[in-house]
């Protein structure tokens, strides 16, 4: 994993200006993925921005920090007193990973970090992140989620992707506008925002 040597502020701000040398896209979407780390929608940015290099590397880098997060919180959930996770072993079809792991195709996702995860078992926590960051560099990296509307328009955001994401979900009972939603799942989408915040403003330590 390569070292990010710009800090979360650096990489919103210098995005925001690459956000808004675009000159028709106002919020990344992330229904389906290019090639490498980039979106549908960054590399449209780039097309329609002429900018390449750093400030994209910067997005992509936004969008793994966030994703490694968003998968130790959810770890943080299964946590046991010996410090272990509680167990949750999935398939994968990351033949890459599966041949690095002499011909292993399950892995446990509770017990292993972001970084050491399957392909395939990156991508909704990969997705989940890019539409974040669209959120952030839209917002110059300022979401206050104590205003009302400010929280309900980047729910509604977060919800909407998830729900084009996982076709499965379509006419469940989490397939209704973000304002419809039990608490716990408004919650759960806004969380994701606290997360991204959390890594661009850490706290500073005493």
């Amino acid at each position: 994993m390569s070292k990010i040597e710009k800090s979360g502020p650096d990489i919103v701000r210098e995005g925001a200006a690459l956000a808004a040398k675009a000159l028709d896209i106002d919020q990344l979407e992330v229904n389906e993925t290019l090639p490498g780390w980039k979106s549908r929608d960054i590399a449209k940015m780039e097309m329609n921005s002429g900018v390449e290099g750093e400030q994209l590397e910067l997005l992509g880098e936004a969008r793994d920090m966030i994703a490694s997060e968003l998968h130790e919180e959810w770890r943080k959930t299964r946590l046991l007193d010996d410090g272990n996770y509680d167990p949750r072993v999935k398939k994968t079809k990351d033949e890459e990973w599966i041949a690095v792991h002499g011909g292993v195709d399950e892995v446990d996702i509770a017990n292993t970090p972001y970084v050491d995860l399957p392909a395939d078992w990156q991508a909704e926590n990969k997705a989940a992140a890019e539409v974040v960051v669209g959120i952030l560099v839209g917002r110059n990296g300022e979401v206050d989620l104590n205003d009302t509307e400010v929280r309900n328009a980047t729910g509604s955001a977060i919800h909407s992707a998830w729900l084009e994401r996982n076709s499965w979900a379509t006419g469940g009972e989490l397939d209704v506008p973000f304002d419809d939603l039990p608490e716990v799942e408004k919650s759960k989408d806004i969380d994701q925002v606290r997360v991204a915040l959390g890594v661009f403003n850490p706290v500073p330590q005493v």
